[in-house]
């Protein structure tokens, strides 16, 4: 119950535009739930929302370093919740975003994002966080040419 309502708060973060805020909580939540045997299944979604969040909080400025950041987190939830493998919809996307923005390709991160979405339900929240790396990565792009 009190992680529903949590996870409710961490959704209004993001729709506020408090990525940073949203980050904590779905990390709180994520390995909270690696403790709950009922809860445990739910832990690989929460660090995946987490992941998102952070890469929400990505700016021009700070795209390298962020991505690194990201990629450290990535590493960090694969080895809390063995279930966040490579074998997963979430790890394939999360892998594919890295790479597209260490690249800085809008192409590759549409294509990972499309490839996502032909098999997975994208929510409004992941709609928006998605539009924005996307938005992201053009903005870059157009500042270089």
């Amino acid at each position: 119950m009190a992680a529903d309502v949590l996870k409710s708060m961490a959704e209004q973060m993001i729709k506020g535009g408090n990525y940073e805020g949203a980050l904590m909580m779905y990390d709180r939540l994520a390995r909270k739930a690696l403790d709950d045997r009922a809860a445990r299944l739910g832990a690989r979604n929460l660090f995946f929302m987490a992941l998102l969040s952070q890469l929400s909080t990505l700016t021009s400025e700070n795209v390298s370093v962020g991505v690194e950041s990201v990629r450290e987190r990535f590493t960090e939830y694969q080895e809390l919740d063995p279930q966040f493998n490579e074998y997963t919809r979430e790890h394939m996307l999360i892998t594919a975003i890295i790479e597209a923005m260490e690249c800085e390709s809008p192409e590759k991160l549409k294509e990972a994002i499309d490839d996502y979405s032909t098999v997975c339900t994208v929510n409004d929240i992941k709609e928006q966080i998605f539009a924005r790396a996307v938005k992201l990565l053009e903005g870059r792009s157009e500042s270089i040419m």
